[in-house]
């Protein structure tokens, strides 16, 4: 049955905290200011081998991928600064950046992309089901080979650390400075090939619920909350020394039948059901507009979407 939810714009909404000068506008940061966030998720060490809390989602800041997914949904070259697709589609074969470093000083090779995407896929790591295999073909040259034909799988957006290290050495703007049950610090890569990150630090602080985590947003304690519910947004708009920043996440949010009682056990049924729901609507209704319908179990802006798929039509009279 096709999903009949959505991908949820405000599943990673930031929220925050904006400089009183008295007319609700945000001052302009400090050079080499330290960024403190506050978070109800638990406290890990970014990793590319992490599978979820806070090791995943901060994982960009201490990692850099082949690829990076950009807002619109595409990807782009990070460390692989060009790619080309064999004939057939089935080999990609990606070029990687020069005088890229690990934080540690040692230079990035293929050997450390190989190494690590292996074991980040040994780990369960999302979008490793999209690879089949991979392989150095050159000091700076990675064989990719995709699920399907001309396909970018998505587990090349997840970082690169060094061969064997532990625990993992990344090449991003970042590196973890201190790390306990309920805090992470993160201070500037000296080594980062890049322009230096704006930031000096960023501070991550664990609460045990939002209410915590809220209340620490409004005391000044934190700049930024990591995680707002969409129903919540108007309430922001009521505040106004907070500020949410939102963007489209990955997330799809589906209902499935499964094992389905009768009369949900035959396909004409379920078929009814489908068409019977408007997914615009929900999105309007339910997610207060802050999603995009979708039309299967593929985020509508990932490379592997087929956008000639159809979708079930709106049809609530047939399905009667």
């Amino acid at each position: 049955m096709d999903p009949i939810c959505a991908s949820r714009r405000g599943a990673f909404v930031l929220a925050l905290l904006v400089a009183g000068d008295g007319c609700g506008r945000r001052a302009p940061p400090e050079p080499a200011s330290r960024l403190r966030v506050g978070t109800s998720g638990w406290i890990s060490r970014p990793s590319p081998f992490a599978t979820g809390g806070l090791g995943a989602a901060a994982l960009d800041l201490v990692f850099r991928p082949l690829f990076r997914q950009q807002p619109d949904g595409t990807l782009r070259g990070d460390l692989a600064v060009s790619q080309r697709f064999s004939d057939d589609g089935r080999a990609l074969t990606a070029e990687l950046r020069e005088g890229v470093h690990f934080s540690d000083g040692s230079p990035l090779t293929a050997a450390d992309v190989v190494d690590s995407y292996r074991r980040s896929r040994e780990a369960g790591a999302w979008g490793f089901d999209q690879l089949v295999g991979i392989e150095e073909a050159g000091p700076r040259t990675v064989l990719l080979r995709p699920s399907r034909p001309f396909l970018v799988p998505a587990a090349m957006t997840v970082g690169v650390a060094r061969r064997g290290s532990e625990p993992p050495v990344g090449s991003g703007p970042f590196v973890v400075a201190a790390e306990e049950a309920t805090r992470l610090v993160l201070t500037r890569n000296p080594r980062h090939d890049g322009p230096p990150p704006a930031l000096e630090g960023i501070d991550f602080e664990h609460y045990d619920n939002a209410s915590e985590e809220w209340s620490s947003l409004l005391g000044r304690k934190v700049d930024l909350v990591t995680y707002v519910p969409w129903n919540k947004f108007e309430l922001l708009s009521l505040i106004p020394t907070v500020r949410a920043e939102m963007a489209l996440s990955s997330l799809l949010v589906e209902m499935q039948l499964r094992e389905p009682p009768p009369p949900f056990d035959q396909p004409a049924v379920r078929r009814a059901l489908a068409t019977a729901i408007d997914r615009d609507e929900l999105v309007r209704l339910a997610l207060r507009g802050r999603g995009l319908p979708a039309h299967g179990v593929v985020w509508p802006r990932a490379e592997a979407f087929d956008a000639g798929t159809a979708g079930y039509p709106v049809a609530p009279d047939e399905a009667r």
